[in-house]
């Protein structure tokens, strides 16, 4: 007679489940072990052990199976009733869920970038004309062009250029140009820049999106004009 069955499911590197039980008998010659599968009937001759035994190691499961067990007492007489049904369903291994990580912390270096190129100088015409250059790397750049002449007044710089002209190259191809700046974006970027434009000057200057590549800008005088005059090249934000 076997008092009560218990099962301990077992997580290893294949999944296993291990039956113990009470002996209440002393004159078995053994236990046989029987087995069903989900719904199945139990199968009488899954596995058998010998007298005062009362563990068994089933290593025959299939992870996310349910089984049901019971054990029988024998000897020469024949089989004794049943243990209780003890019901398992087989898992895995066990994966348990990493520790956290520590503390997160992050830093931030600011690449070193030019926002802002000016220089001052005589414009002549012909091949005196100004003409600087620049690179656009990696993404399209938000600029602000501007050729000063009458601004410059404003710093009482003598014959400065009185009515300048930009011309903006890609290339030997024209993309843009100004004569007589215009709207409120270019007086907002001019003031952010630190030198603002007076409304109405003849002072050139626009704003262009360019993609990268290689640019060239010409300042020049109209009607072939004369003067000291200030180029710039501001990234705007």
């Amino acid at each position: 007679m076997i008092s009560r069955l218990s099962l301990i499911f077992g997580f290893l590197i294949a999944a296993s489940v291990t039956l113990t039980w009470v002996d209440n008998s002393n004159n078995e010659d053994g236990f046989l072990i029987e087995r069903a599968i989900g719904a199945a009937p139990f199968l009488p001759t899954f596995a058998n052990v010998g007298p005062n035994v009362t563990t068994y190691a089933d290593n025959n499961v299939i992870a996310g199976t349910a089984y049901s067990y019971r054990v029988l007492a024998f000897n020469t007489a024949g089989n004794s009733v049943p243990s209780n049904t003890a019901t398992v369903t087989a898992g895995g291994p066990v994966v348990t869920l990493p520790t956290a990580p520590g503390t997160l912390t992050v830093t931030t270096t600011l690449e070193p970038k030019l926002i802002n190129v000016s220089g001052r100088g005589q414009v002549g015409v012909g091949p005196a004309i100004h003409i600087a250059g620049f690179v656009v790397q990696n993404s399209p750049a938000k600029i602000l062009l501007r050729g000063i002449g009458p601004g410059l007044s404003q710093f009482n710089v003598a014959g400065f250029l009185v009515d300048p002209k930009l011309e903006v190259f890609s290339g030997t191809t024209v993309i843009n140009t100004n004569d007589n700046w215009t709207g409120a974006d270019v007086a907002a970027a001019s003031t952010a820049a630190g030198m603002t434009l007076a409304a109405g000057s003849k002072d050139a200057a626009l704003i262009v999106t360019l993609a990268p590549g290689t640019y060239t800008v010409h300042l020049l005088g109209v009607n072939n004009t004369v003067g000291v005059a200030l180029f710039d090249a501001t990234i705007i934000p």
